[in-house]
């Protein structure tokens, strides 16, 4: 396994969030995390990426590289709206410690493979080019590892299906929140979250 989750708790005031999560996440393979709005689907995510620390409970990684070899997209953006597609993901490159000629390479295929304007600020954007530019953050140091939190808001049919298609990788790991029943087909494993 690559994570094990036991006995998680995260409260915000007075408001139980996750009340004792247990679950396991594999090394490979696509991983749906479902439940009902409000269950603590997001802020699980953001607790495993470490963007806020939980109250109680153990979470370990079996990859000691584990945070190198991950890509998160979670429900707060990182992109900055005054710079173009390209000047974002050459500064994520950069942060990533990536050599320039692989990130020129990596924005160039995701830049054709979505129609992204590379020069246009992101701020410009619409919500499904934006939400385009954030996966693309999400993948562009080639992860072993990739956590999503509704992925698919805000993109048309085809975009999810070049997404689909395309991307998705069987070697990999997609730990993926959604609502989406039709991603079921495709799942190696169903967790509920309630």
């Amino acid at each position: 396994m690559l994570i094990e989750i036991k006995n998680l708790n995260k409260s915000f005031k007075n408001r139980v969030v996750l009340d004792n999560v247990n679950f396991d996440i594999p090394e490979k393979g696509i991983i749906l995390l479902k439940g009902k709005n409000g269950t603590g689907k997001s802020t699980l995510l953001t607790i495993i990426s470490k963007f806020i620390k939980k109250d109680s409970g153990l979470i370990t990684y079996s990859d000691d590289r584990f945070f190198e070899k991950s890509g998160f997209l979670l429900d707060v953006n990182i992109l900055i709206d005054d710079l173009s597609f390209e000047d974002n993901m050459q500064l994520i490159g950069s942060i990533l410690k990536m050599e320039k000629v692989e990130v020129e390479k990596k924005i160039a295929f995701y830049q054709n493979l979505f129609s992204l304007p590379r020069k246009e600020f992101y701020k410009n954007y619409s919500l499904g080019m934006k939400r385009k530019a954030e996966l693309t953050r999400t993948l562009i140091n080639n992860p072993q590892y990739i956590f999503w939190d509704e992925p698919f808001n805000s993109l048309d049919q085809e975009s999810v299906k070049i997404i689909l298609d395309q991307i998705l990788d069987k070697n990999k790991l997609y730990f993926i929140i959604t609502h989406e029943d039709y991603l079921d087909e495709i799942a190696h494993e169903i967790l509920i979250l309630d």
